[in-house]
């Protein structure tokens, strides 16, 4: 593996094998606070995506229903449909681009330690 250049997914993909086995050390590198952040971010997004995915479903579920209700009633839950898929999106999409981001920024300086990382 030391005879080749790695690119962005491949050092990646090394880099969270290599952290995970605890082969190279992160920690002194000037874009650990950014990933440590993106990495709150990311689980903060857990639970918006959690209310997007359930107020979506929960608002396609009675915008399908044969229940006779009260037209604002159904009005209300287009809404809430409409506005839980934005949120699934919205909120959950930066948190991981960002981590993914910081990942990325951590390879590119650490290239040849993630060459070398499982040489031996």
């Amino acid at each position: 593996m030391s005879d080749k250049q790695l690119n962005d997914f491949e050092a990646v993909v090394v880099l969270r094998k290599a952290l995970s086995m605890g082969k190279i050390k992160i920690e002194d590198d000037k874009n650990y606070q950014t990933l440590l952040d993106a990495k709150k971010e990311k689980e903060l997004t857990k639970y918006f995506s959690i209310f997007g995915a359930t107020a979506s479903s929960m608002g396609i579920f009675y915008m399908n229903s044969r229940v006779k209700a009260i037209p604002l009633y159904k009005v209300y839950m287009k809404l809430t449909a409409i506005l839980g898929v934005w949120s699934l999106v919205y909120w959950t999409s930066p948190g991981h681009r960002n981590y993914n981001n910081a990942l990325i920024q951590i390879s590119k300086d650490k290239r040849n330690e993630l060459l070398h990382a499982f040489d031996s």
